[in-house]
């Protein structure tokens, strides 16, 4: 199994990048420097990138910029996307277009949903190194954490980055604008603390619906609606909340599904389409219920939405009364 992590690790270290990639995970902020480090080492650097988009680019033009090189580096880092309907004749074409790849060339497919059962999935799935998770732990998110608040000439204390990783769910993109945004306002010299974060770093609703999760699996009923409340207050919509509850309950279902047939959490991370930080707290919420009991709330969930869409009740109002009805069972 690969990750970005790891990938990066080793071009650093002088190892050569492979001719294929497939990249079957989705974090644009690693994704973006892989992209970057792999085109400086074939030499032009962004002069070497190409982007080719399947879906309108024709399979000739496709074919001749794999198998030729590069004027500038002798090389090219050719970055596609589009490929997700490929198949047929199109997709054997390509297949012997990367088989037959100029050998100074990298090709690097960025879609992880290219179906495994087309001639193109099958090639990719047998001849690319795959990447199929970013490989980073909370610990290297909040060590990252501290090492781009060090660039910016400041500080955080541990406790301060934890809840910067807990808050951004492990997203770098969201991280990277927050260590910006607080270093400007602290300025230079300065130590973000606990309380700047709190301050400044607003809550992921997701996280919010992880702590009504919590409160539903301690009986405290009361206190998960109270928190549907305030995200509500805060501007997100009724529906979207009813939405995020019913999909939180349904990833919590598959990963104890999954946990109880020795999956790993990487696994279960694939599965889920998340982030490992996500896919660690889901499997976490799922000590707290039974599978039936999951079950129960998401058919009362379902069946709120059915009365907020009929128009029986508002769709805040359904949710509380489904949860205070499993409740009193």
């Amino acid at each position: 199994m690969n990750t970005f992590t790891d990938e990066l690790r080793k071009i650093r270290k002088g190892e050569q990048p492979k001719s294929l990639y497939w990249v079957c995970c989705s974090n644009p902020y690693l994704e973006r420097e892989f992209l970057e480090l792999i085109a400086s080492s074939v030499g032009g650097g962004a002069m070497s990138k190409v982007s080719i988009d399947l879906t309108e680019t024709e399979i000739n033009d496709f074919v001749f910029t794999v198998t030729s090189g590069s004027l500038l580096s002798g090389g090219k880092v050719i970055i596609v996307s589009g490929a997700l309907k490929i198949k047929g004749d199109d997709g054997k074409r390509i297949t012997d277009a990367i088989t037959n790849a100029n050998p100074a060339n990298i090709v690097i497919f960025t879609e992880p949903d290219i179906p495994k059962t087309t001639s193109l999935g099958k090639h990719l799935a047998s001849k690319a190194v795959q990447i199929t998770e970013s490989g980073l732990t909370e610990k290297m998110l909040s060590a990252w954490v501290k090492k781009k608040f060090q660039e910016k000439n400041c500080q955080v204390a541990d406790d301060a980055s934890s809840i910067m990783v807990e808050r951004s769910m492990g997203d770098l993109v969201a991280l990277s604008g927050e260590i910006e945004k607080i270093a400007s306002w602290l300025g230079e010299g300065a130590t973000a603390t606990r309380k700047d974060i709190e301050q400044l770093v607003p809550e992921n609703p997701e996280i919010i619906v992880f702590q009504v999760f919590d409160a539903l699996g301690a009986k405290q009923t009361s206190k998960g609606i109270k928190l549907l409340h305030g995200l509500v207050r805060n501007g997100e919509p009724a529906e979207r909340v009813m939405a995020m509850l019913y999909n939180h309950f349904m990833r919590v279902l598959v990963a104890k599904e999954m946990s109880s047939q020795k999956a790993t959490e990487k696994q279960i991370a694939e599965r889920l389409k998340c982030h490992p930080f996500a896919a660690k707290k889901a499997l976490e919420s799922a000590t707290q219920f039974k599978k039936d009991e999951l079950i129960s709330y998401l058919s009362a969930i379902a069946n709120a939405d059915v009365a907020a869409k009929t128009g029986m009740a508002d769709a805040l109002s359904a949710i509380e009364s489904a949860l205070f009805q499993l409740a009193g069972n």
